[in-house]
């Protein structure tokens, strides 16, 4: 691959995405956690994403989209987590179909496949948890 970011949706979405997250996370009912989660999901499958430190001389690396997102992954991850696990700010009749496409995205390879070192260390032990507690 010679080129970077050309597909990558964070350009175009990272501004959807934080704004759906905000009214979310403050339990806006007016489908922003519908929002949030159909706007994470597009920052989870491979694309041509990089940041300025994914090269080298010899290894250019492509990397999730969510990573472009920085620190704010954390939050990002986390909202996703509340929601998919049914915590109790989010347990309202209106948030129920995110709960339920939550719960699907934050159980799917490919948000797994996002999850690397502290990421990595902090979910697969929920993830794992969250599938035992699914297939009961």
């Amino acid at each position: 691959m010679s080129e970077f970011n050309k597909t990558c949706p964070f350009e175009d979405r990272y501004i959807k995405l934080d704004q759906a997250y905000h009214e979310c996370a403050k339990g806006f009912t007016k489908g922003s956690c519908n929002r949030f989660v159909a706007e994470i999901k597009l920052f989870l499958p491979e694309y041509d994403c990089q940041r300025s430190f994914d090269s080298t001389e010899k290894v250019e690396y492509i990397v999730p989209a969510i990573w472009l997102t920085g620190a704010a992954q954390e939050d990002f991850v986390d909202l996703l987590y509340k929601l998919a696990s049914g915590n109790e700010f989010y347990k309202a009749k209106w948030f129920k179909s995110a709960r339920r496409q939550a719960k699907a995205v934050f159980l799917s390879p490919e948000f797994e496949n996002t999850l690397d070192g502290y990421m990595a260390e902090m979910y697969f032990p929920l993830i794992e948890e969250m599938r035992r507690k699914h297939h009961q």
